[in-house]
């Protein structure tokens, strides 16, 4: 499941909305390529925008990283990544609804029986054909399962968004509340009646339209700050 073809048409609107460039990156897929495959395909794609920046006219310094559900998981696993090999610093980071936990050890991880939506059993077989292990398993390593980071500090500013009907509400809630502990600004937002995926499921509802300004909002924010401060500081 999953391709980058899925999302062009929402990323082509937020290069519209906030004016700025988007990469998507399509990286390997579990089961045939666990983890850590994905995340050396985003640190890849990384490292080579950091690098070609400037050829592709485009400002270093304002670098935003993000992503929906798994891919959102591998964001917050590349910000983490990005910050302890303390290469070129990432603006800020942008999460819908991630995946972060292969525990399943909040309620919320439990809550969702629907067959038809995102619920624990997929879950679980998501998580163990990502991990190359059964999903219970605690010996795993905080890159693939980023709820395990224990420090939070000094990664960039960030957004997480999450429908108070997702299975992954509780260990987002978990993990905004301890960016802002670890003194991370972050904005946070709980859509109402909202489950996992609910803007691609229904695109054209008011609750995605407000998801999506809320985004572009964060993004708009951060880029727009960025540039004052580079302002301020060459004057």
């Amino acid at each position: 499941m999953g391709s980058t073809g899925d999302t062009d048409q929402t990323l082509a609107h937020v290069a519209l909305e906030t004016d700025c460039v988007v990469f998507s990156v399509d990286y390997r897929l579990a089961p045939e390529h666990p983890y850590p495959a994905a995340l050396d395909d985003c640190c890849t794609s990384l490292s080579w925008l950091q690098e070609n920046a400037v050829q592709l006219e485009l400002d270093p310094a304002r670098i935003a990283i993000g992503g929906a559900s798994a891919g959102a998981g591998f964001a917050a696993a590349l910000a983490l990544k990005a910050r302890d090999e303390d290469t070129q610093p990432v603006l800020f980071q942008l999460f819908i609804y991630p995946m972060l936990d292969h525990r399943h050890r909040t309620p919320s991880s439990h809550a969702i029986e629907d067959p038809n939506l995102w619920n624990e059993q997929t879950n679980r077989l998501a998580w163990e054909f990502y991990l190359g292990t059964p999903a219970g398993h605690d010996e795993i390593p905080a890159y693939a399962s980023v709820s395990l980071a224990t420090d939070l500090a000094n990664l960039p500013p960030a957004f997480v968004c999450v429908g108070d009907l997702d299975i992954f509400l509780d260990e987002d809630i978990d993990y905004a509340q301890r960016l802002r502990q670890a003194s991370v600004p972050t904005e946070f937002h709980v859509y109402e009646g909202a489950i996992h995926g609910f803007d691609m499921l229904a695109p054209d509802a008011a609750i995605t339209q407000r998801l999506r300004a809320d985004v572009n909002n964060a993004l708009k924010t951060a880029f727009d700050a960025a540039l004052s401060a580079e302002s301020r500081h060459q004057s």
